[in-house]
C-alpha cells in the first residue's frame, strides 16, 4: 500500500506505507511503473520469468515455499517451546528444547538459499550457507545453544547480503529512512 502525493511541480511521489520504499515519477504511468520497479528490486532479486520459465520450476518454486512457510511457523513453536524451558515450564530438557529451535531454522536457511539463489551460482559466498545451515543442527550439543543458532542466523543473512544475485537489477533504487541504496550492492547512491 502506498501513500502517492501530487508534487507542487506536477510530479508525483509514492511511499509504502509498510516497508522503506519510495519512488517518484513525472507522471502517473511514470509513478506506476516506478512502483512496480521498486517493489520488484525490494523483494525479488531475479526476475519471475528467469525463474518461472518451465511448469516443473514453477511447481517446485510455488510448492518449495510451503516448505519456507512450514520452517518459518516451526521456528514460532521453537522459540515458544525454548521461552518456556528458560522459564522452567517446559516438560523436555534444554537441550531437547534447542533442537526445537536449529532444526527449523537450518530448514527454513536451506529451502531460502535452494529457492533464491541464481542458477550456476557457484561463488563462494553462496556456497558457504549450507555449511553454516549444517552448524545449526550441531548447536544444540553446545554451551547457550541458542546464541549460537542465532549468530549462524544471522551469518546466513549477511552471507546473502554480501553476495547478490549474479542477475540482481542495478537500475533500480530502494530508499531506506536517511540513505538511498542500490538493491544490488547495498553501497550508498
Amino acid at each position: 500500500m502506498f501513500d502517492v502525493t501530487q508534487e507542487a511541480d506536477g510530479g508525483f511521489t509514492a511511499e509504502c506505507l509498510t516497508e522503506n520504499i519510495f519512488t517518484q515519477g513525472d507522471s502517473w504511468d511514470e509513478l506506476r511503473a516506478n512502483v512496480k520497479d521498486a517493489v520488484a528490486a525490494f523483494y525479488f532479486d531475479r526476475p519471475g520469468e528467469e525463474v518461472l520459465n518451465s511448469l516443473r520450476s514453477g511447481f517446485g518454486w510455488g510448492y518449495g515455499h510451503y516448505l519456507i512457510f512450514i520452517a518459518a511457523a516451526a521456528v514460532g513453536t521453537g522459540i515458544e517451546v525454548n521461552v518456556d524451558a528458560v522459564i522452567g515450564e517446559a516438560t523436555i530438557s534444554d537441550r531437547a528444547a534447542a533442537w526445537t529451535l536449529a532444526i527449523p531454522v537450518a530448514l527454513y536457511v536451506v529451502c531460502v538459499w535452494v529457492l533464491h539463489r541464481a542458477p550456476g551460482d557457484h561463488r563462494g559466498l553462496s556456497l558457504a550457507i549450507p555449511p553454516a545451515a549444517a552448524l545449526m543442527l550441531v548447536t544444540p550439543l553446545l554451551p547457550v545453544p541458542l546464541v549460537w543458532t542465532a549468530l549462524l542466523a544471522v551469518a546466513c543473512v549477511v552471507l546473502s547480503a554480501c553476495n547478490p544475485s549474479a542477475t540482481a537489477p542495478d537500475r533500480y533504487t530502494v530508499v531506506n529512512s536517511t540513505k538511498m541504496y542500490a538493491c544490488s550492492n547495498a553501497t550508498p547512491i
